[in-house]
């Protein structure tokens, strides 16, 4: 049996990080790979977690800041304890800080280090994570460029894309589905899913909605839906100030996080994702939409422009309104472009995002590094 130590800095499950974690321990093959996992705080996740027997223990990871040393000096032997009292063979982390606490841990023990790495943008410490891991693993071939000239980069760094179960996220009848969520069946519907933060292209969202609303063509019966938390209150305040100025409450709801997300992908027409440079690693929710057989609208940036090609969805440039408003009026008055994005999305994602294949491959980046000590 082969002992896997996941890392997770978040303790609930409204980050994508932590739902493809959760995915990826799920869909291992349980009689090859046992999973633990480290969490800063008992919570959603832990919950989740040991629901399917997956051990979880409580490490409290702080950022990487002088006020934190000592905590941190703590944590590296805490977690080397756990690696040695539970045989672990491989250590699995997804996040800057996480990498360093962890590898210097896995060192100690002399343990392999998996770096999953989910965002393109560039961090201070990148080079001190890229020497502690023992393989990194990028969510998109745009992640890759974030190490352009490291040692070993060929020999470390591979591309997995990230999985989605594609038996849950399934297509729907679009009134059938927004029936079962008690919405207007009559009117097209159109959602975002994400943290309500700058980078993910929130306020040209509603900026978008105020250009479309403008235009006498597009006096269509439609509705934005935006799920999902603010990260930060002021920046919450920002939106609804915004939308309250133009007007747009009866065109914009902000529902808040929900569990079912799946069955409100099924409802929607379009999956908005405006997210800028930096922001993701792929986005999550463009795939999880394509397999739910929606079409999606992304921006024209590192891991989005990856994830959806010309025959699933609409590229725009980052930062544009104008142009969001004007790929949100193209899909929703074509319904034959509509239906086909829809279409070639699923099956998009039933080849490259399967969370079965997902697992298998990262099953493949495990195998390569047991037989290094064999």
């Amino acid at each position: 049996m082969i002992n896997i130590l996941f890392m997770s800095h978040f303790p609930t499950l409204e980050m994508g990080g932590q739902k493809s974690m959760l995915n990826l321990i799920i869909n291992l093959d349980r009689s090859i790979y046992k999973p633990f996992a480290i969490v800063p705080e008992i919570g959603e996740l832990s919950k989740e977690l040991e629901s399917y027997n997956c051990k979880t223990f409580v490490v409290p990871l702080k950022s990487l800041k002088p006020k934190h040393l000592f905590t941190q000096i703590h944590n590296i032997y805490q977690i080397k304890k756990i690696i040695k009292d539970n045989n672990i063979s491989i250590v699995h982390p997804d996040h800057e800080r996480d990498s360093i606490i962890g590898g210097l841990a896995s060192k100690l023990c002399k343990t392999k280090l998996v770096w999953h790495v989910r965002l393109t943008r560039k961090v201070e410490t990148d080079s001190l994570s890229f020497a502690l891991a023992d393989k990194v693993i990028g969510i998109s071939d745009d992640v890759r460029l974030r190490f352009n000239n490291f040692k070993n980069l060929n020999k470390k760094y591979t591309t997995v894309y990230n999985g989605v179960d594609t038996e849950l996220f399934r297509p729907l009848e679009k009134r059938e589905a927004k029936s079962n969520l008690k919405l207007d069946i009559d009117k097209h519907l159109v959602i975002f899913v994400g943290q309500f933060k700058p980078g993910k292209g929130i306020l040209d969202i509603i900026n978008a909605v105020k250009i479309y609303n403008s235009n006498p063509v597009n006096k269509k019966n439609i509705k934005f839906l935006m799920l999902g938390m603010a990260t930060d209150q002021d920046f919450l305040s920002e939106m609804t100030d915004l939308i309250e100025l133009n007007r747009l409450d009866s065109l914009i709801e902000l529902t808040g996080f929900k569990k079912n997300i799946q069955m409100y992908m099924q409802a929607a027409d379009v999956l908005i994702l405006p997210s800028h440079e930096g922001t993701e690693g792929m986005g999550r929710v463009i795939f999880e939409a394509m397999s739910c057989g929606t079409a999606v609208i992304g921006t024209n940036t590192t891991g989005i422009r990856e994830a959806v090609t010309n025959h699933t969805g609409l590229l725009v440039p980052e930062k544009s309104p104008l142009d969001l408003a004007s790929a949100i009026s193209k899909l929703i008055d074509n319904d034959i472009l509509r239906d086909e994005f829809a279409m070639n999305g699923r099956k998009r994602a039933l080849e490259y995002f399967d969370i079965k294949n997902h697992a298998e491959k990262i099953s493949e980046v495990y195998q390569e590094l047991i037989n290094q000590n064999l």
